[in-house]
């Protein structure tokens, strides 16, 4: 999620200023996030969540890698659709 969510935002935030008008940036994700529209709120509370609490957040919902995985996935379509 550091890497796939937040590294992506951080990226974005970055480099949104530098685009020329009209330019466009796309962003994939695997079909991981199939599930975005069942999971809304959790991935509102990936994308509300500071990153250095994001061990306690994983912790807290009992999170797996795979489900990580997926999550990191999901709040990328969901954040930038």
């Amino acid at each position: 999620m550091r890497v796939n969510y937040f590294g992506l935002k951080l990226f974005l935030d970055g480099m949104i200023d530098k685009l020329q008008p009209g330019a466009s940036i796309v962003n994939t994700a695997s079909r991981a996030r199939a599930m975005w529209r069942d999971n809304i709120e959790e991935e509102k509370a990936l994308m509300a969540l500071d990153p250095t609490r994001l061990g306690a957040f994983i912790s807290a919902r009992n999170i797996d890698p795979v489900r990580a995985y997926k999550l990191s996935k999901e709040a990328v379509i969901d954040d930038h659709s």
